[in-house]
């Protein structure tokens, strides 16, 4: 079995599509069922620099982060991204924003601040957020946003939670002013790996299709070990290093995941506008609804991520996100 289950292709009626100026023809678009962002610090950012692959790849910048306040009547409002943002955020009241500064300070440098978070390592993030630092549960959900998790922010873990944060905060401006992560054109992820198996062939790689590994084991030769892998076809192959993915077991992990990849016949322009001089114009923006933020009569008690694509990605036409 796949990790993918229970999937279903919905398109609009005729007269609906007619209204909207419809779909495009098929290879106008290019969507991916798994969406990423990669953050400037990242490890895989560092190697696709190190490798020269990044020279293949166009990057757009992840701009806006947008929470939506359902007891704001049912707005969006910008994620603060650090301390100006904060400090020109009104509807945060100055004493909030001390602490929310302290926590700013403090998480950057977490690591070398273990005596005050080891202790809560394994506690949820809402309750270290207020008893550290005292900080009301809209900034909880707040922070809780930036680490992307699928948990409300009581069921978060400390230790899970903070290098996400640091990684988040720390990443912006590093590129650029105004963002801090990033997407490849035409395709995100898969266009990654796209470029990788192209750099692999002019390496010398050699790709084998059809084909799976039954199983392998490690051999020693002259005082060297290998791995002495056995193929689907009946081949047996040898070599120092073996990357294998894990398989998916359904029975191991109960835990899932719904997605839907929609597209919209808008440009939804407000959402990508710059906030910051300088920055560029964002090809994706971010939109968190937090646990039980819908409107009433909707059960949702898991936080919702919505990744935002412009057209400018090279995944949909122009005018359709």
């Amino acid at each position: 079995m796949g990790p993918f289950r229970c999937a279903t292709l919905w398109k609009a009626d005729a007269e609906a599509s007619k209204e909207t100026g419809g779909l495009s023809f098929s290879r106008a678009y290019t969507l991916t069922l798994s969406p990423q962002i990669i953050y400037t610090k990242s490890k895989l950012l560092a190697q696709l620099v190190s490798s020269k692959v990044y020279r293949q790849l166009a990057f757009q910048a992840v701009g806006n982060w947008w929470i939506y306040a359902g007891e704001a009547g049912g707005s969006l409002r910008r994620l603060p991204n650090g301390r100006e943002d904060i400090s020109q955020d009104k509807s945060i009241d100055n004493r909030a924003k001390r602490s929310l500064m302290k926590f700013l300070k403090f998480v950057v440098d977490y690591e070398n601040q273990t005596e005050m978070w080891e202790p809560h390592a394994e506690s949820g993030l809402a309750g270290f957020l207020s008893s550290q630092f005292q900080l009301s549960p809209n900034l909880q959900t707040v922070i809780a946003a930036l680490t992307l998790s699928f948990e409300p922010p009581d069921q978060i873990p400390v230790k899970w939670a903070l290098p996400r944060i640091a990684r988040h905060l720390t990443s912006i401006g590093v590129f650029g002013p105004g963002f801090g992560a990033v997407l490849p054109k035409w395709g995100g992820g898969a266009e990654i790996a796209q470029v990788a198996c192209r750099a692999g062939a002019v390496g010398g790689g050699v790709y084998v299709l059809g084909t799976g590994i039954k199983q392998s084991e490690v051999v020693t030769e002259d005082a060297e070990k290998f791995s002495s892998v056995q193929l689907s076809n009946g081949e047996t192959v040898k070599t120092r290093h073996l990357i294998s993915g894990v398989r998916y077991d359904p029975l191991a992990n109960q835990s899932m995941v719904s997605k839907i990849i929609g597209v919209v016949s808008s440009p939804l322009t407000s959402l990508f506008k710059s906030s910051v001089e300088g920055s560029p114009l964002a090809a994706v923006s971010v939109v968190v609804f937090p646990s039980n933020s819908l409107p009433e009569g909707i059960a949702q008690p898991y936080p919702v991520y919505v990744m935002v694509h412009s057209s400018e990605t090279g995944e949909c036409p122009a005018g359709q996100c």
